[in-house]
């Protein structure tokens, strides 16, 4: 911006002041308000949101229209996000107008429905904007929230006396992206029905559930009390697990069916 200048003498001093060669200017106005762009430096996002919107900030005003580039890639520090495992890593190129401040672009996200990999990061940068303006806040900081929850399912047993064991398996609904111990305890009932030491063994066993598979199990012993019709008798297994993982809503209850037989023959003397 520019305006004109002119020198001029008011009529009482014209004796005495004397007007140089010069007397118009030209002013031209510098425009010290830079142009510059920001983008949002942290983002928490769930994962089953499966898109993240970033967004960029110009500060003051211009008449220019500016291309900006961002690019989403793996960070290099922390709990790091994975291309293509946890987000594409892609390139967005937009034109922000003279008439808007903000302009905001998605990002996608990778809902893997693994479990217990905890909260992970990627990273947005201003690559570029053209024409060259400054930028501020350059990176965003894209934290993806794990909420992949673990649901444990447990099943009811029965297992004929004689068989001796029984095997009781824990199962769950999704994959882990670590191993975790599970602690089956094989105990008698509130109202006893099968008693430890006669009709089962009472044992706790530390088991690992792998990360990959859906169904951890274990063997519990059985007694063969060799008495003949008895009533069907129960006792129930429970399982403890790690603090980060919900335990099922049920005990497996496993029911002990009698098949001991009496035998009669004659004597052959």
């Amino acid at each position: 911006k520019s305006f004109n200048a002119q020198l001029s003498i008011d009529d009482s001093f014209t004796n005495r002041i004397v007007l140089g060669a010069i007397q118009n200017a030209r002013v031209d106005i510098s425009d010290d308000d830079d142009v510059q762009f920001d983008i949002d430096e942290f983002i928490k996002v769930r994962e089953d949101n499966k898109t993240v919107i970033v967004c960029v900030r110009r500060t003051n005003e211009t008449t220019q229209v500016y291309n900006v580039k961002l690019e989403a890639k793996e960070n290099t520090n922390g709990l790091i996000a994975h291309d293509p495992e946890d987000f594409i890593a892609m390139n967005h190129t937009f034109d922000f107008p003279p008439l808007k401040t903000e302009v905001c672009s998605p990002f996608e996200i990778v809902d893997d429905e693994i479990a217990l990999e905890g909260n992970e990061t990627f990273i947005v940068m201003i690559t570029s904007v053209s024409p060259e303006a400054n930028i501020g806040i350059n990176t965003s900081y894209i934290t993806i929230c794990d909420d992949d929850a673990i649901k444990l399912y447990t099943e009811d047993y029965e297992v004929n006396e004689n068989n001796g064991t029984v095997t009781v398996c824990l199962m769950k609904n999704v994959t882990t992206a670590v191993d975790f111990i599970v602690t089956f305890k094989s105990q008698e009932k509130t109202q006893p029905e099968a008693i430890s030491t006669k009709d089962f063994i009472a044992e706790e066993k530390d088991v690992i559930f792998s990360g990959s598979a859906n169904k951890s199990c274990t063997i519990f012993n059985i007694i063969d009390d060799f008495i003949v019709e008895e009533e069907k008798e129960s006792f129930e297994v429970s399982f403890g697990v790690p603090a980060d993982v919900i335990p099922p809503c049920n005990n497996s209850m496993v029911t002990i069916i009698d098949d001991d037989k009496i035998y009669v023959s004659f004597d052959r003397e």
